[in-house]
């Protein structure tokens, strides 16, 4: 696996976020947590050395969307109108 220059948001933006960060294993890898009043989940996961990054959607214990995506180049996390918003770019 390469680094493929993935450009991701810092720690000190994510916390000033409605998002929790999760807890990981690995060097490089970064994963956080968006909650809806309905209780579903978003989480997203990226690996700064291999370059990529997973989107998870699930309604309460149930897994309803996965994305994987390779050759990750840029990730962000924002708010907006109340609302967080997961990007993730690819080559």
């Amino acid at each position: 696996m390469t680094n493929h220059g993935l450009e991701a948001p810092p720690i000190a933006e994510i916390i000033h976020l409605p998002v929790e960060l999760v807890p990981v294993e690995g060097l490089g890898v970064v994963s956080v947590r968006a909650h809806s009043d309905d209780g579903d989940t978003v989480t997203l996961t990226w690996d700064e050395i291999a370059g990529s990054c997973t989107i998870w959607w699930r309604q309460g214990e149930v897994r309803r969307l996965r994305i994987d995506r390779e050759l990750a180049t840029k990730v962000s996390i924002r708010e907006d109108h109340g609302a967080v918003e997961f990007r993730c770019w690819t080559a």
